[in-house]
This record gives structure tokens, sequence and C-alpha cells, in this order.
């Protein structure tokens, strides 16, 4: 196995494969780690000498480790993903099976859509990444290198690292807050809107909640 660890950087390399924006616990004397096979050396930050190794030290076994659990959950996450678009894909099948609800039930999810490109656009990564980037800043007591993501926004307002670390995390607080809002009252307006023998009561309450998340969230 070719590894490479740069604490500093978050990031694990495994036979070439990148991981970032990992917490590794690391002497705070060390830049870097790398490994081949058997053997393999620790480069410092203080400017000595590199330490030749023919073990992995604890807290590099840990950071492999670390990487690992975070594949696997990356791979739990795409996995419920497809689940879920599956299911999604049968449910929408029964819709279509039933008309005399279908358009109530397209527009609950049109409108749902429509709300997500407003806040989002095309841009659901840059804001996930610098959400991700803000709590590993601020996890580090807001020292060390500042993320691009957090840097960038900082510089745009003209403000400090931590402000912009501050203010990206309660921006994607509030949103995080709006999307369970929307996703509780969607399946819920859409259960009932398949079973209901009057839907007007759930096309009014479901008008509602739209005027009211695009209020709460400042778009049109």
């Amino acid at each position: 196995m070719k590894l490479t660890i740069i604490p500093e950087d978050g990031a694990v390399y495994v036979d070439g494969s990148a991981t970032l924006g990992l917490t590794i616990t690391a002497p705070l004397d060390v830049r870097a780690l790398q490994w081949s096979g058997a053997s393999g050396w620790v480069e410092h930050s203080t400017g000595e000498p590199n330490q030749q190794i023919t073990d992995l030290p604890v807290w590099a076994l840990a950071a492999v480790e670390l990487r690992a659990s975070h594949l696997a959950d990356l791979a739990d996450a795409a996995a419920a993903a497809e689940a879920q678009a599956a299911a999604d894909a049968a449910q929408d099948a029964y819709d279509l099976a039933h008309p005399t609800r279908k358009a109530l039930l397209l527009k609950i999810d049109a409108d749902t859509d429509a709300i997500y490109r407003a806040v989002q656009g095309d841009r659901a990564m840059e804001y996930v990444l610098a959400e991700s980037d803000a709590k590993a800043y601020k996890a580090a007591g807001y020292t060390g290198t500042v993320p691009d993501s957090v840097a960038s926004w900082a510089s745009a307002k003209n403000k400090t690292a931590a402000w912009a670390t501050d203010d990206i995390l309660t921006t994607a607080t509030g949103w995080r807050q709006a999307q369970s809002s929307i996703r509780a009252t969607r399946l819920t307006c859409k259960e009932q809107a398949r079973v209901a023998n009057d839907i007007a009561p759930i096309v009014a309450q479901w008008s509602g909640f739209v005027v009211a998340i695009k209020t709460a969230l400042g778009v049109a």
C-alpha cells in the first residue's frame, strides 16, 4: 500500500486515491507521512531531517481507519439515495395510476423543486463544501490554514475568517432547518392527498406553506 497523510490538509491518499476533509490528530510537528509497502518516512514542519519508519505510527493507523469509516459512510449514503430513488420511481408510477390526485401531487413536487432552485440554483455542492470547510475550521478553533471557500467569503465581505465561518454556518443551519420543514410538509401533504376524499383542504395547506417558507427564505 502506498500511503500519504497530510494532517493539516485533512488529507489521506491511499494508492493514489485521495480522501479530503478528514479531522486528523497527529503530532504538531508532523507535516506529512509517506509510506510505501513496508517502510516510509515522516516529514517535519520544523526543518528536521525526515524520520525513517518501518511501522506506521498509531496516529497514522487511526487516520487510515478514519478514511475507511468516511468512505463507508459515503457508500451507505449512496445506497440510501439509490433506494430512495427506486422508492420514488415506484411512487410516481402509483401517482400516474391515480389521475384524480395527480395534479396536486405533481404541484407539490414542482413547488418544492422551484424553492430549491431559487435558494441554491446549480450551486448546491458549492454550498455543501463551504459548510463542510467552515465546520472544520471552527472545530480547529479558527486556526490554521483558512479554507478557500471560507476565505473567499471573508474577502468578498471584507470580514475576518472567523466572521465568514460563523456566517456560513448560520446560513447553512437555517437552510437545513428549512429543508427539514419542506420535506416533512411535502411528504405529509402528498400522503394525505393520496387517501383523502376531499383534497381541497390539502391544497390550501400546501399553498399556505409555500407562501410562508418562501417568505422566510426571502425568495420569490
